[in-house]
């Protein structure tokens, strides 16, 4: 349920955030924050769903990530930014740290996960930041708080989050369906 004094939350002002997270904020194009995780969430599942068995562990160049490391990648993220913007809308001031992305992707063991329950566990992440973001009231969403030299509002945290799986799904059709398979 959206907090009742909660009107459109619409992309943030670059003042609310750093240049390293423009190029994720930059990428969305639906410019009001709970439309944009509704939206992104159905297609997100259609997306992950027409990926073909054969190619969730093909990676497109040797080091890479596969297309399941890529989707827990986009999982571990999502967590770890609402949880940023949990901290920053509660006034917590503690500087937060950044996390290392290689390491993570290194440690889930996404790559013998069942497909099915890696989609399961996307829409339940998805549903829960979503939820999250409907609780914030506007002044929540104004709130600042600071990852490692980074400061950021809650807004950017939440607008970075779909830019994030932008980025990346982009970089999945580009980069490993691209013999022909087209979604």
């Amino acid at each position: 349920m959206e907090h009742p004094t909660q009107t459109a939350i619409l992309q943030p002002s670059s003042s609310e955030y750093s240049s390293s997270y423009s190029s994720y904020i930059q990428l969305v194009t639906d410019h009001e924050l709970i439309k944009g995780f509704s939206g992104s969430l159905e297609h997100t599942l259609d997306f992950l769903t027409e990926i073909p068995e054969e190619k969730r562990l093909f990676t497109y160049q040797p080091g890479k990530w596969t297309i399941q490391q890529v989707v827990q990648h986009l999982m571990d993220t999502e967590r770890i930014f609402a949880y940023r913007a949990l901290r920053f809308s509660r006034n917590d001031s503690t500087v937060l740290s950044s996390f290392d992305e290689d390491f993570f992707a290194q440690n889930c063991e996404s790559n013998s996960r069942n497909w099915g329950s890696m989609v399961d566990e996307y829409r339940t992440v998805r549903l829960s930041t979503l939820a999250l973001f409907q609780s914030f009231s506007m002044l929540m969403l104004d709130k600042m708080g600071t990852v490692g030299k980074n400061q950021l509002s809650v807004r950017a945290l939440g607008f970075t989050i779909l830019g994030h799986e932008i980025h990346h799904f982009k970089i999945i059709r580009d980069r490993y369906l691209t013999d022909g398979f087209l979604l």
